[in-house]
């Protein structure tokens, strides 16, 4: 069921709500029993969660130091050079921590791609998941004067919430950057100092109320204010 409010701070119409569960048990089971396209979504989760743990680990280098593991290599350098870096220590990359927002575009333009965005979005919350990185699944799509959002996982959701992903329903109308701004506050209060919003979108924004409506408060509620 989607909570409609009014939120002060954005001036616009807003819903936040979770995705209905039948939907995607329903859309879980049918990949779920599928074995060849498990078996395929398993190898791309194994491949991206490789590729990402390889890009961690090259973050983690090694540098020449005063002191630390000796370099038995380097020793001679201590007699006949003014370089007296003969040993190597490891410097770790200690970057505050990474937080992911995974954002679908639910607009009707995206019907088609229904099943592979679903997909898609399962193999990366998955792989957070493998990596330990906190993720939240969300879509968004206009409903009249409403921006609706709909929440497939939360960041601090355990790992059998990815499913939820499979909860995506593609159907009405878009504003991709008043969606992405309204989800950039959540990010402003999370505790990690790196914040990775990944989007999924065909980039064909479309807000008819725009067009249709006739009156200018209407338009005046899509306003984002100007520190966004």
């Amino acid at each position: 069921t989607n909570i409609y409010a009014k939120d002060e701070n954005l001036d616009c119409k807003i819903s936040m709500g979770r995705a209905k569960k039948y939907i995607v048990d329903d859309n879980y089971n049918m990949i779920k029993h599928n074995s060849a396209k498990m078996a395929t979504i398993k190898q791309s989760i194994t491949a991206l969660t490789n590729m990402l743990t390889d890009e961690v680990r090259k973050a983690d280098s090694d540098y020449l130091a005063t002191s630390g593991r000796i370099k038995p290599n380097r020793i001679w350098r201590a007699e006949h050079s003014s370089n007296k870096a003969i040993f190597s220590k490891k410097e770790v990359n200690e970057n505050g921590g990474i937080v992911v927002d995974l954002v679908l575009d639910a607009s009707g333009s995206q019907e088609r791609r229904e099943l592979e965005i679903q997909n898609q979005a399962y193999i990366i919350s998955e792989t957070m998941s493998n990596l330990g990185i906190p993720c939240r699944v969300v879509t968004f799509d206009n409903i009249g004067a409403y921006t609706r959002f709909v929440l497939l996982r939360d960041y601090d959701d355990p790992r059998e919430a990815n499913k939820g992903c499979f909860g995506y329903k593609a159907m009405v109308d878009n504003r991709d950057g008043f969606a992405l701004g309204v989800l950039s506050y959540d990010d402003l209060h999370r505790p990690e100092e790196n914040k990775i919003m990944i989007v999924l979108s065909d980039g064909s924004p479309l807000d008819c109320l725009l067009y249709t409506s006739p009156s200018p408060r209407d338009k005046r509620q899509y306003r984002m204010p100007s520190s966004a």
